[in-house]
């Protein structure tokens, strides 16, 4: 399932569009709407997480690459 796809609708709730369903997302009330707010930002922070572990990466790769030209290492060859 693709959780940044459209809303999913809760079934037997009436939509403004006419088609029995609304937006899961529109609660009748406050208390799931910041629930769903806190799992939002939680799913935020986990990719920022993972984008930061990526950078990390790649800075690492890089610098080794750069390092391996500078020494002559594993036989590599400046372009």
């Amino acid at each position: 399932m693709n959780e940044n796809g459209p809303a999913r609708r809760a079934p037997g709730t009436e939509g403004p569009d006419g088609s029995g369903a609304r937006d899961a997302h529109a609660a009748p009330d406050g208390h799931d709407e910041l629930l769903w707010r806190e799992r939002d930002r939680e799913r935020a922070r986990l990719l920022l997480e993972r984008a930061g572990d990526i950078a990390r990466r790649i800075e690492r790769v890089c610098g080794n690459l750069a390092d391996d030209q500078v020494t002559g290492k594993r036989g590599r060859t400046a372009h």
